[in-house]
């Protein structure tokens, strides 16, 4: 994987055609620093015959009448691609900039506006990569051509789809939808390229308590139960992984048809976490449930300026500070009556 690809921070792109294998030209490697690149995949095209479906299929293309490829800058030929069909990385990888811009505008909703200032737009940026790459999805099947294929790493990532395919949808529900906690949630995952391949919520966890998330899985798929933490690699000079990378606090993969998943967490401090449901084959719905907050005393109020109700806490753990606690807005969690 080349320049400007192989960049620590950049999101490298690989090219899938329309049945979500990765394309005969979609570049595969590592960097001069041992990063395992791609990062993520994205629709390609190719001219390949699909199997069963005949000629293969590109990707629509217009021209934007403000540059030719021969003459970044200018457009000396207008309108000469008015309506074409192109395969190739160049068309995965605007693809993942969309995506992108999505997931960009969906952090400023719960992060707050964009801030170019550093190191806050460092910020901003590792963590639209670190939502695209906790929310793709492998393949889970050979290459169109000869390999290497993708191998199923359940949560890592491999140098031929790095962590897989991004499903703008997922990661953009992923930070704006917040999980209640003790009220279960359910959606379905299917085979179809079209279909939903992952989902995910925003939680909110308290420090010193323990949370179980209970993923019931349909007779028939495999889904996958993962909770991430809003963190990501900030170290690139290693194999470890290129700066955004998500980091998993937990997960449960059991590699089996129908099989449950479970994740039991009792985090240190209080902080954000988002709750991941991907599938990797099979399809139906899911339904996950988790354990409420064991509602049995109340800490301090906050602050009358802020309009948030009291923070509930069980008894017996020591009550955090209201500055580091993730306040939730009154409509998203039920809250007790605390007090007189």
């Amino acid at each position: 994987v080349g320049s400007p690809a192989s960049a620590s921070a950049a999101i490298a792109t690989a090219a899938l055609n329309a049945l979500d294998q990765v394309t005969f030209y979609s570049s595969f490697g590592s960097t001069s620093l041992g990063q395992s690149k791609p990062d993520v995949s994205a629709p390609g095209g190719s001219t390949v015959n699909l199997p069963g479906q005949g000629e293969g299929r590109f990707i629509a293309s217009i021209d934007s009448n403000d540059a030719d490829e021969q003459d970044v800058g200018t457009d000396k030929f207008s309108n000469d691609y008015v309506y074409d069909g192109w395969q190739g990385t160049s068309m995965s990888g605007p693809h993942a900039t969309g995506a992108a811009a999505l997931v960009a505008q969906a952090i400023e909703q719960v992060y707050g506006a964009w801030s170019w200032d550093t190191p806050q737009s460092t910020a901003f940026a590792n963590r639209v990569k670190m939502l695209l790459g906790m929310t793709a999805t492998e393949t889970n099947q050979n290459a169109e051509s000869s390999g290497p294929h993708p191998t199923l790493d359940r949560g890592a990532k491999d140098i031929s789809e790095g962590f897989g395919r991004i499903n703008v949808d997922a990661a953009v529900e992923t930070v704006v939808r917040a999980l209640i906690l003790g009220t279960p949630d359910s959606a379905t995952l299917g085979n179809d390229p079209l279909d939903r391949k992952a989902w995910g919520r925003r939680v909110s966890l308290i420090g010193g308590v323990s949370t179980t998330f209970d993923l019931a899985v349909p007779a028939g798929a495999d889904f996958d139960l993962y909770l991430y933490r809003d963190e990501w690699t900030d170290d690139g000079s290693t194999s470890s992984g290129s700066i955004g990378d998500p980091i998993i606090e937990q997960q449960s993969t059991t590699a089996s048809a129908g099989a449950d998943e479970t994740i039991t967490v009792t985090p240190s401090a209080s902080a954000t976490y988002f709750v991941v449901v991907k599938r990797v084959s099979g399809s139906d719905t899911f339904t996950l449930t988790s354990t409420p907050l064991p509602f049995l005393g109340c800490a301090p109020s906050a602050p009358a300026a802020t309009g948030l109700p009291p923070i509930p806490v069980p008894r017996g753990v020591p009550v955090p500070q209201l500055s580091t606690v993730p306040q939730p807005t009154p409509a998203s969690v039920p809250q007790p009556q605390c007090g007189g």
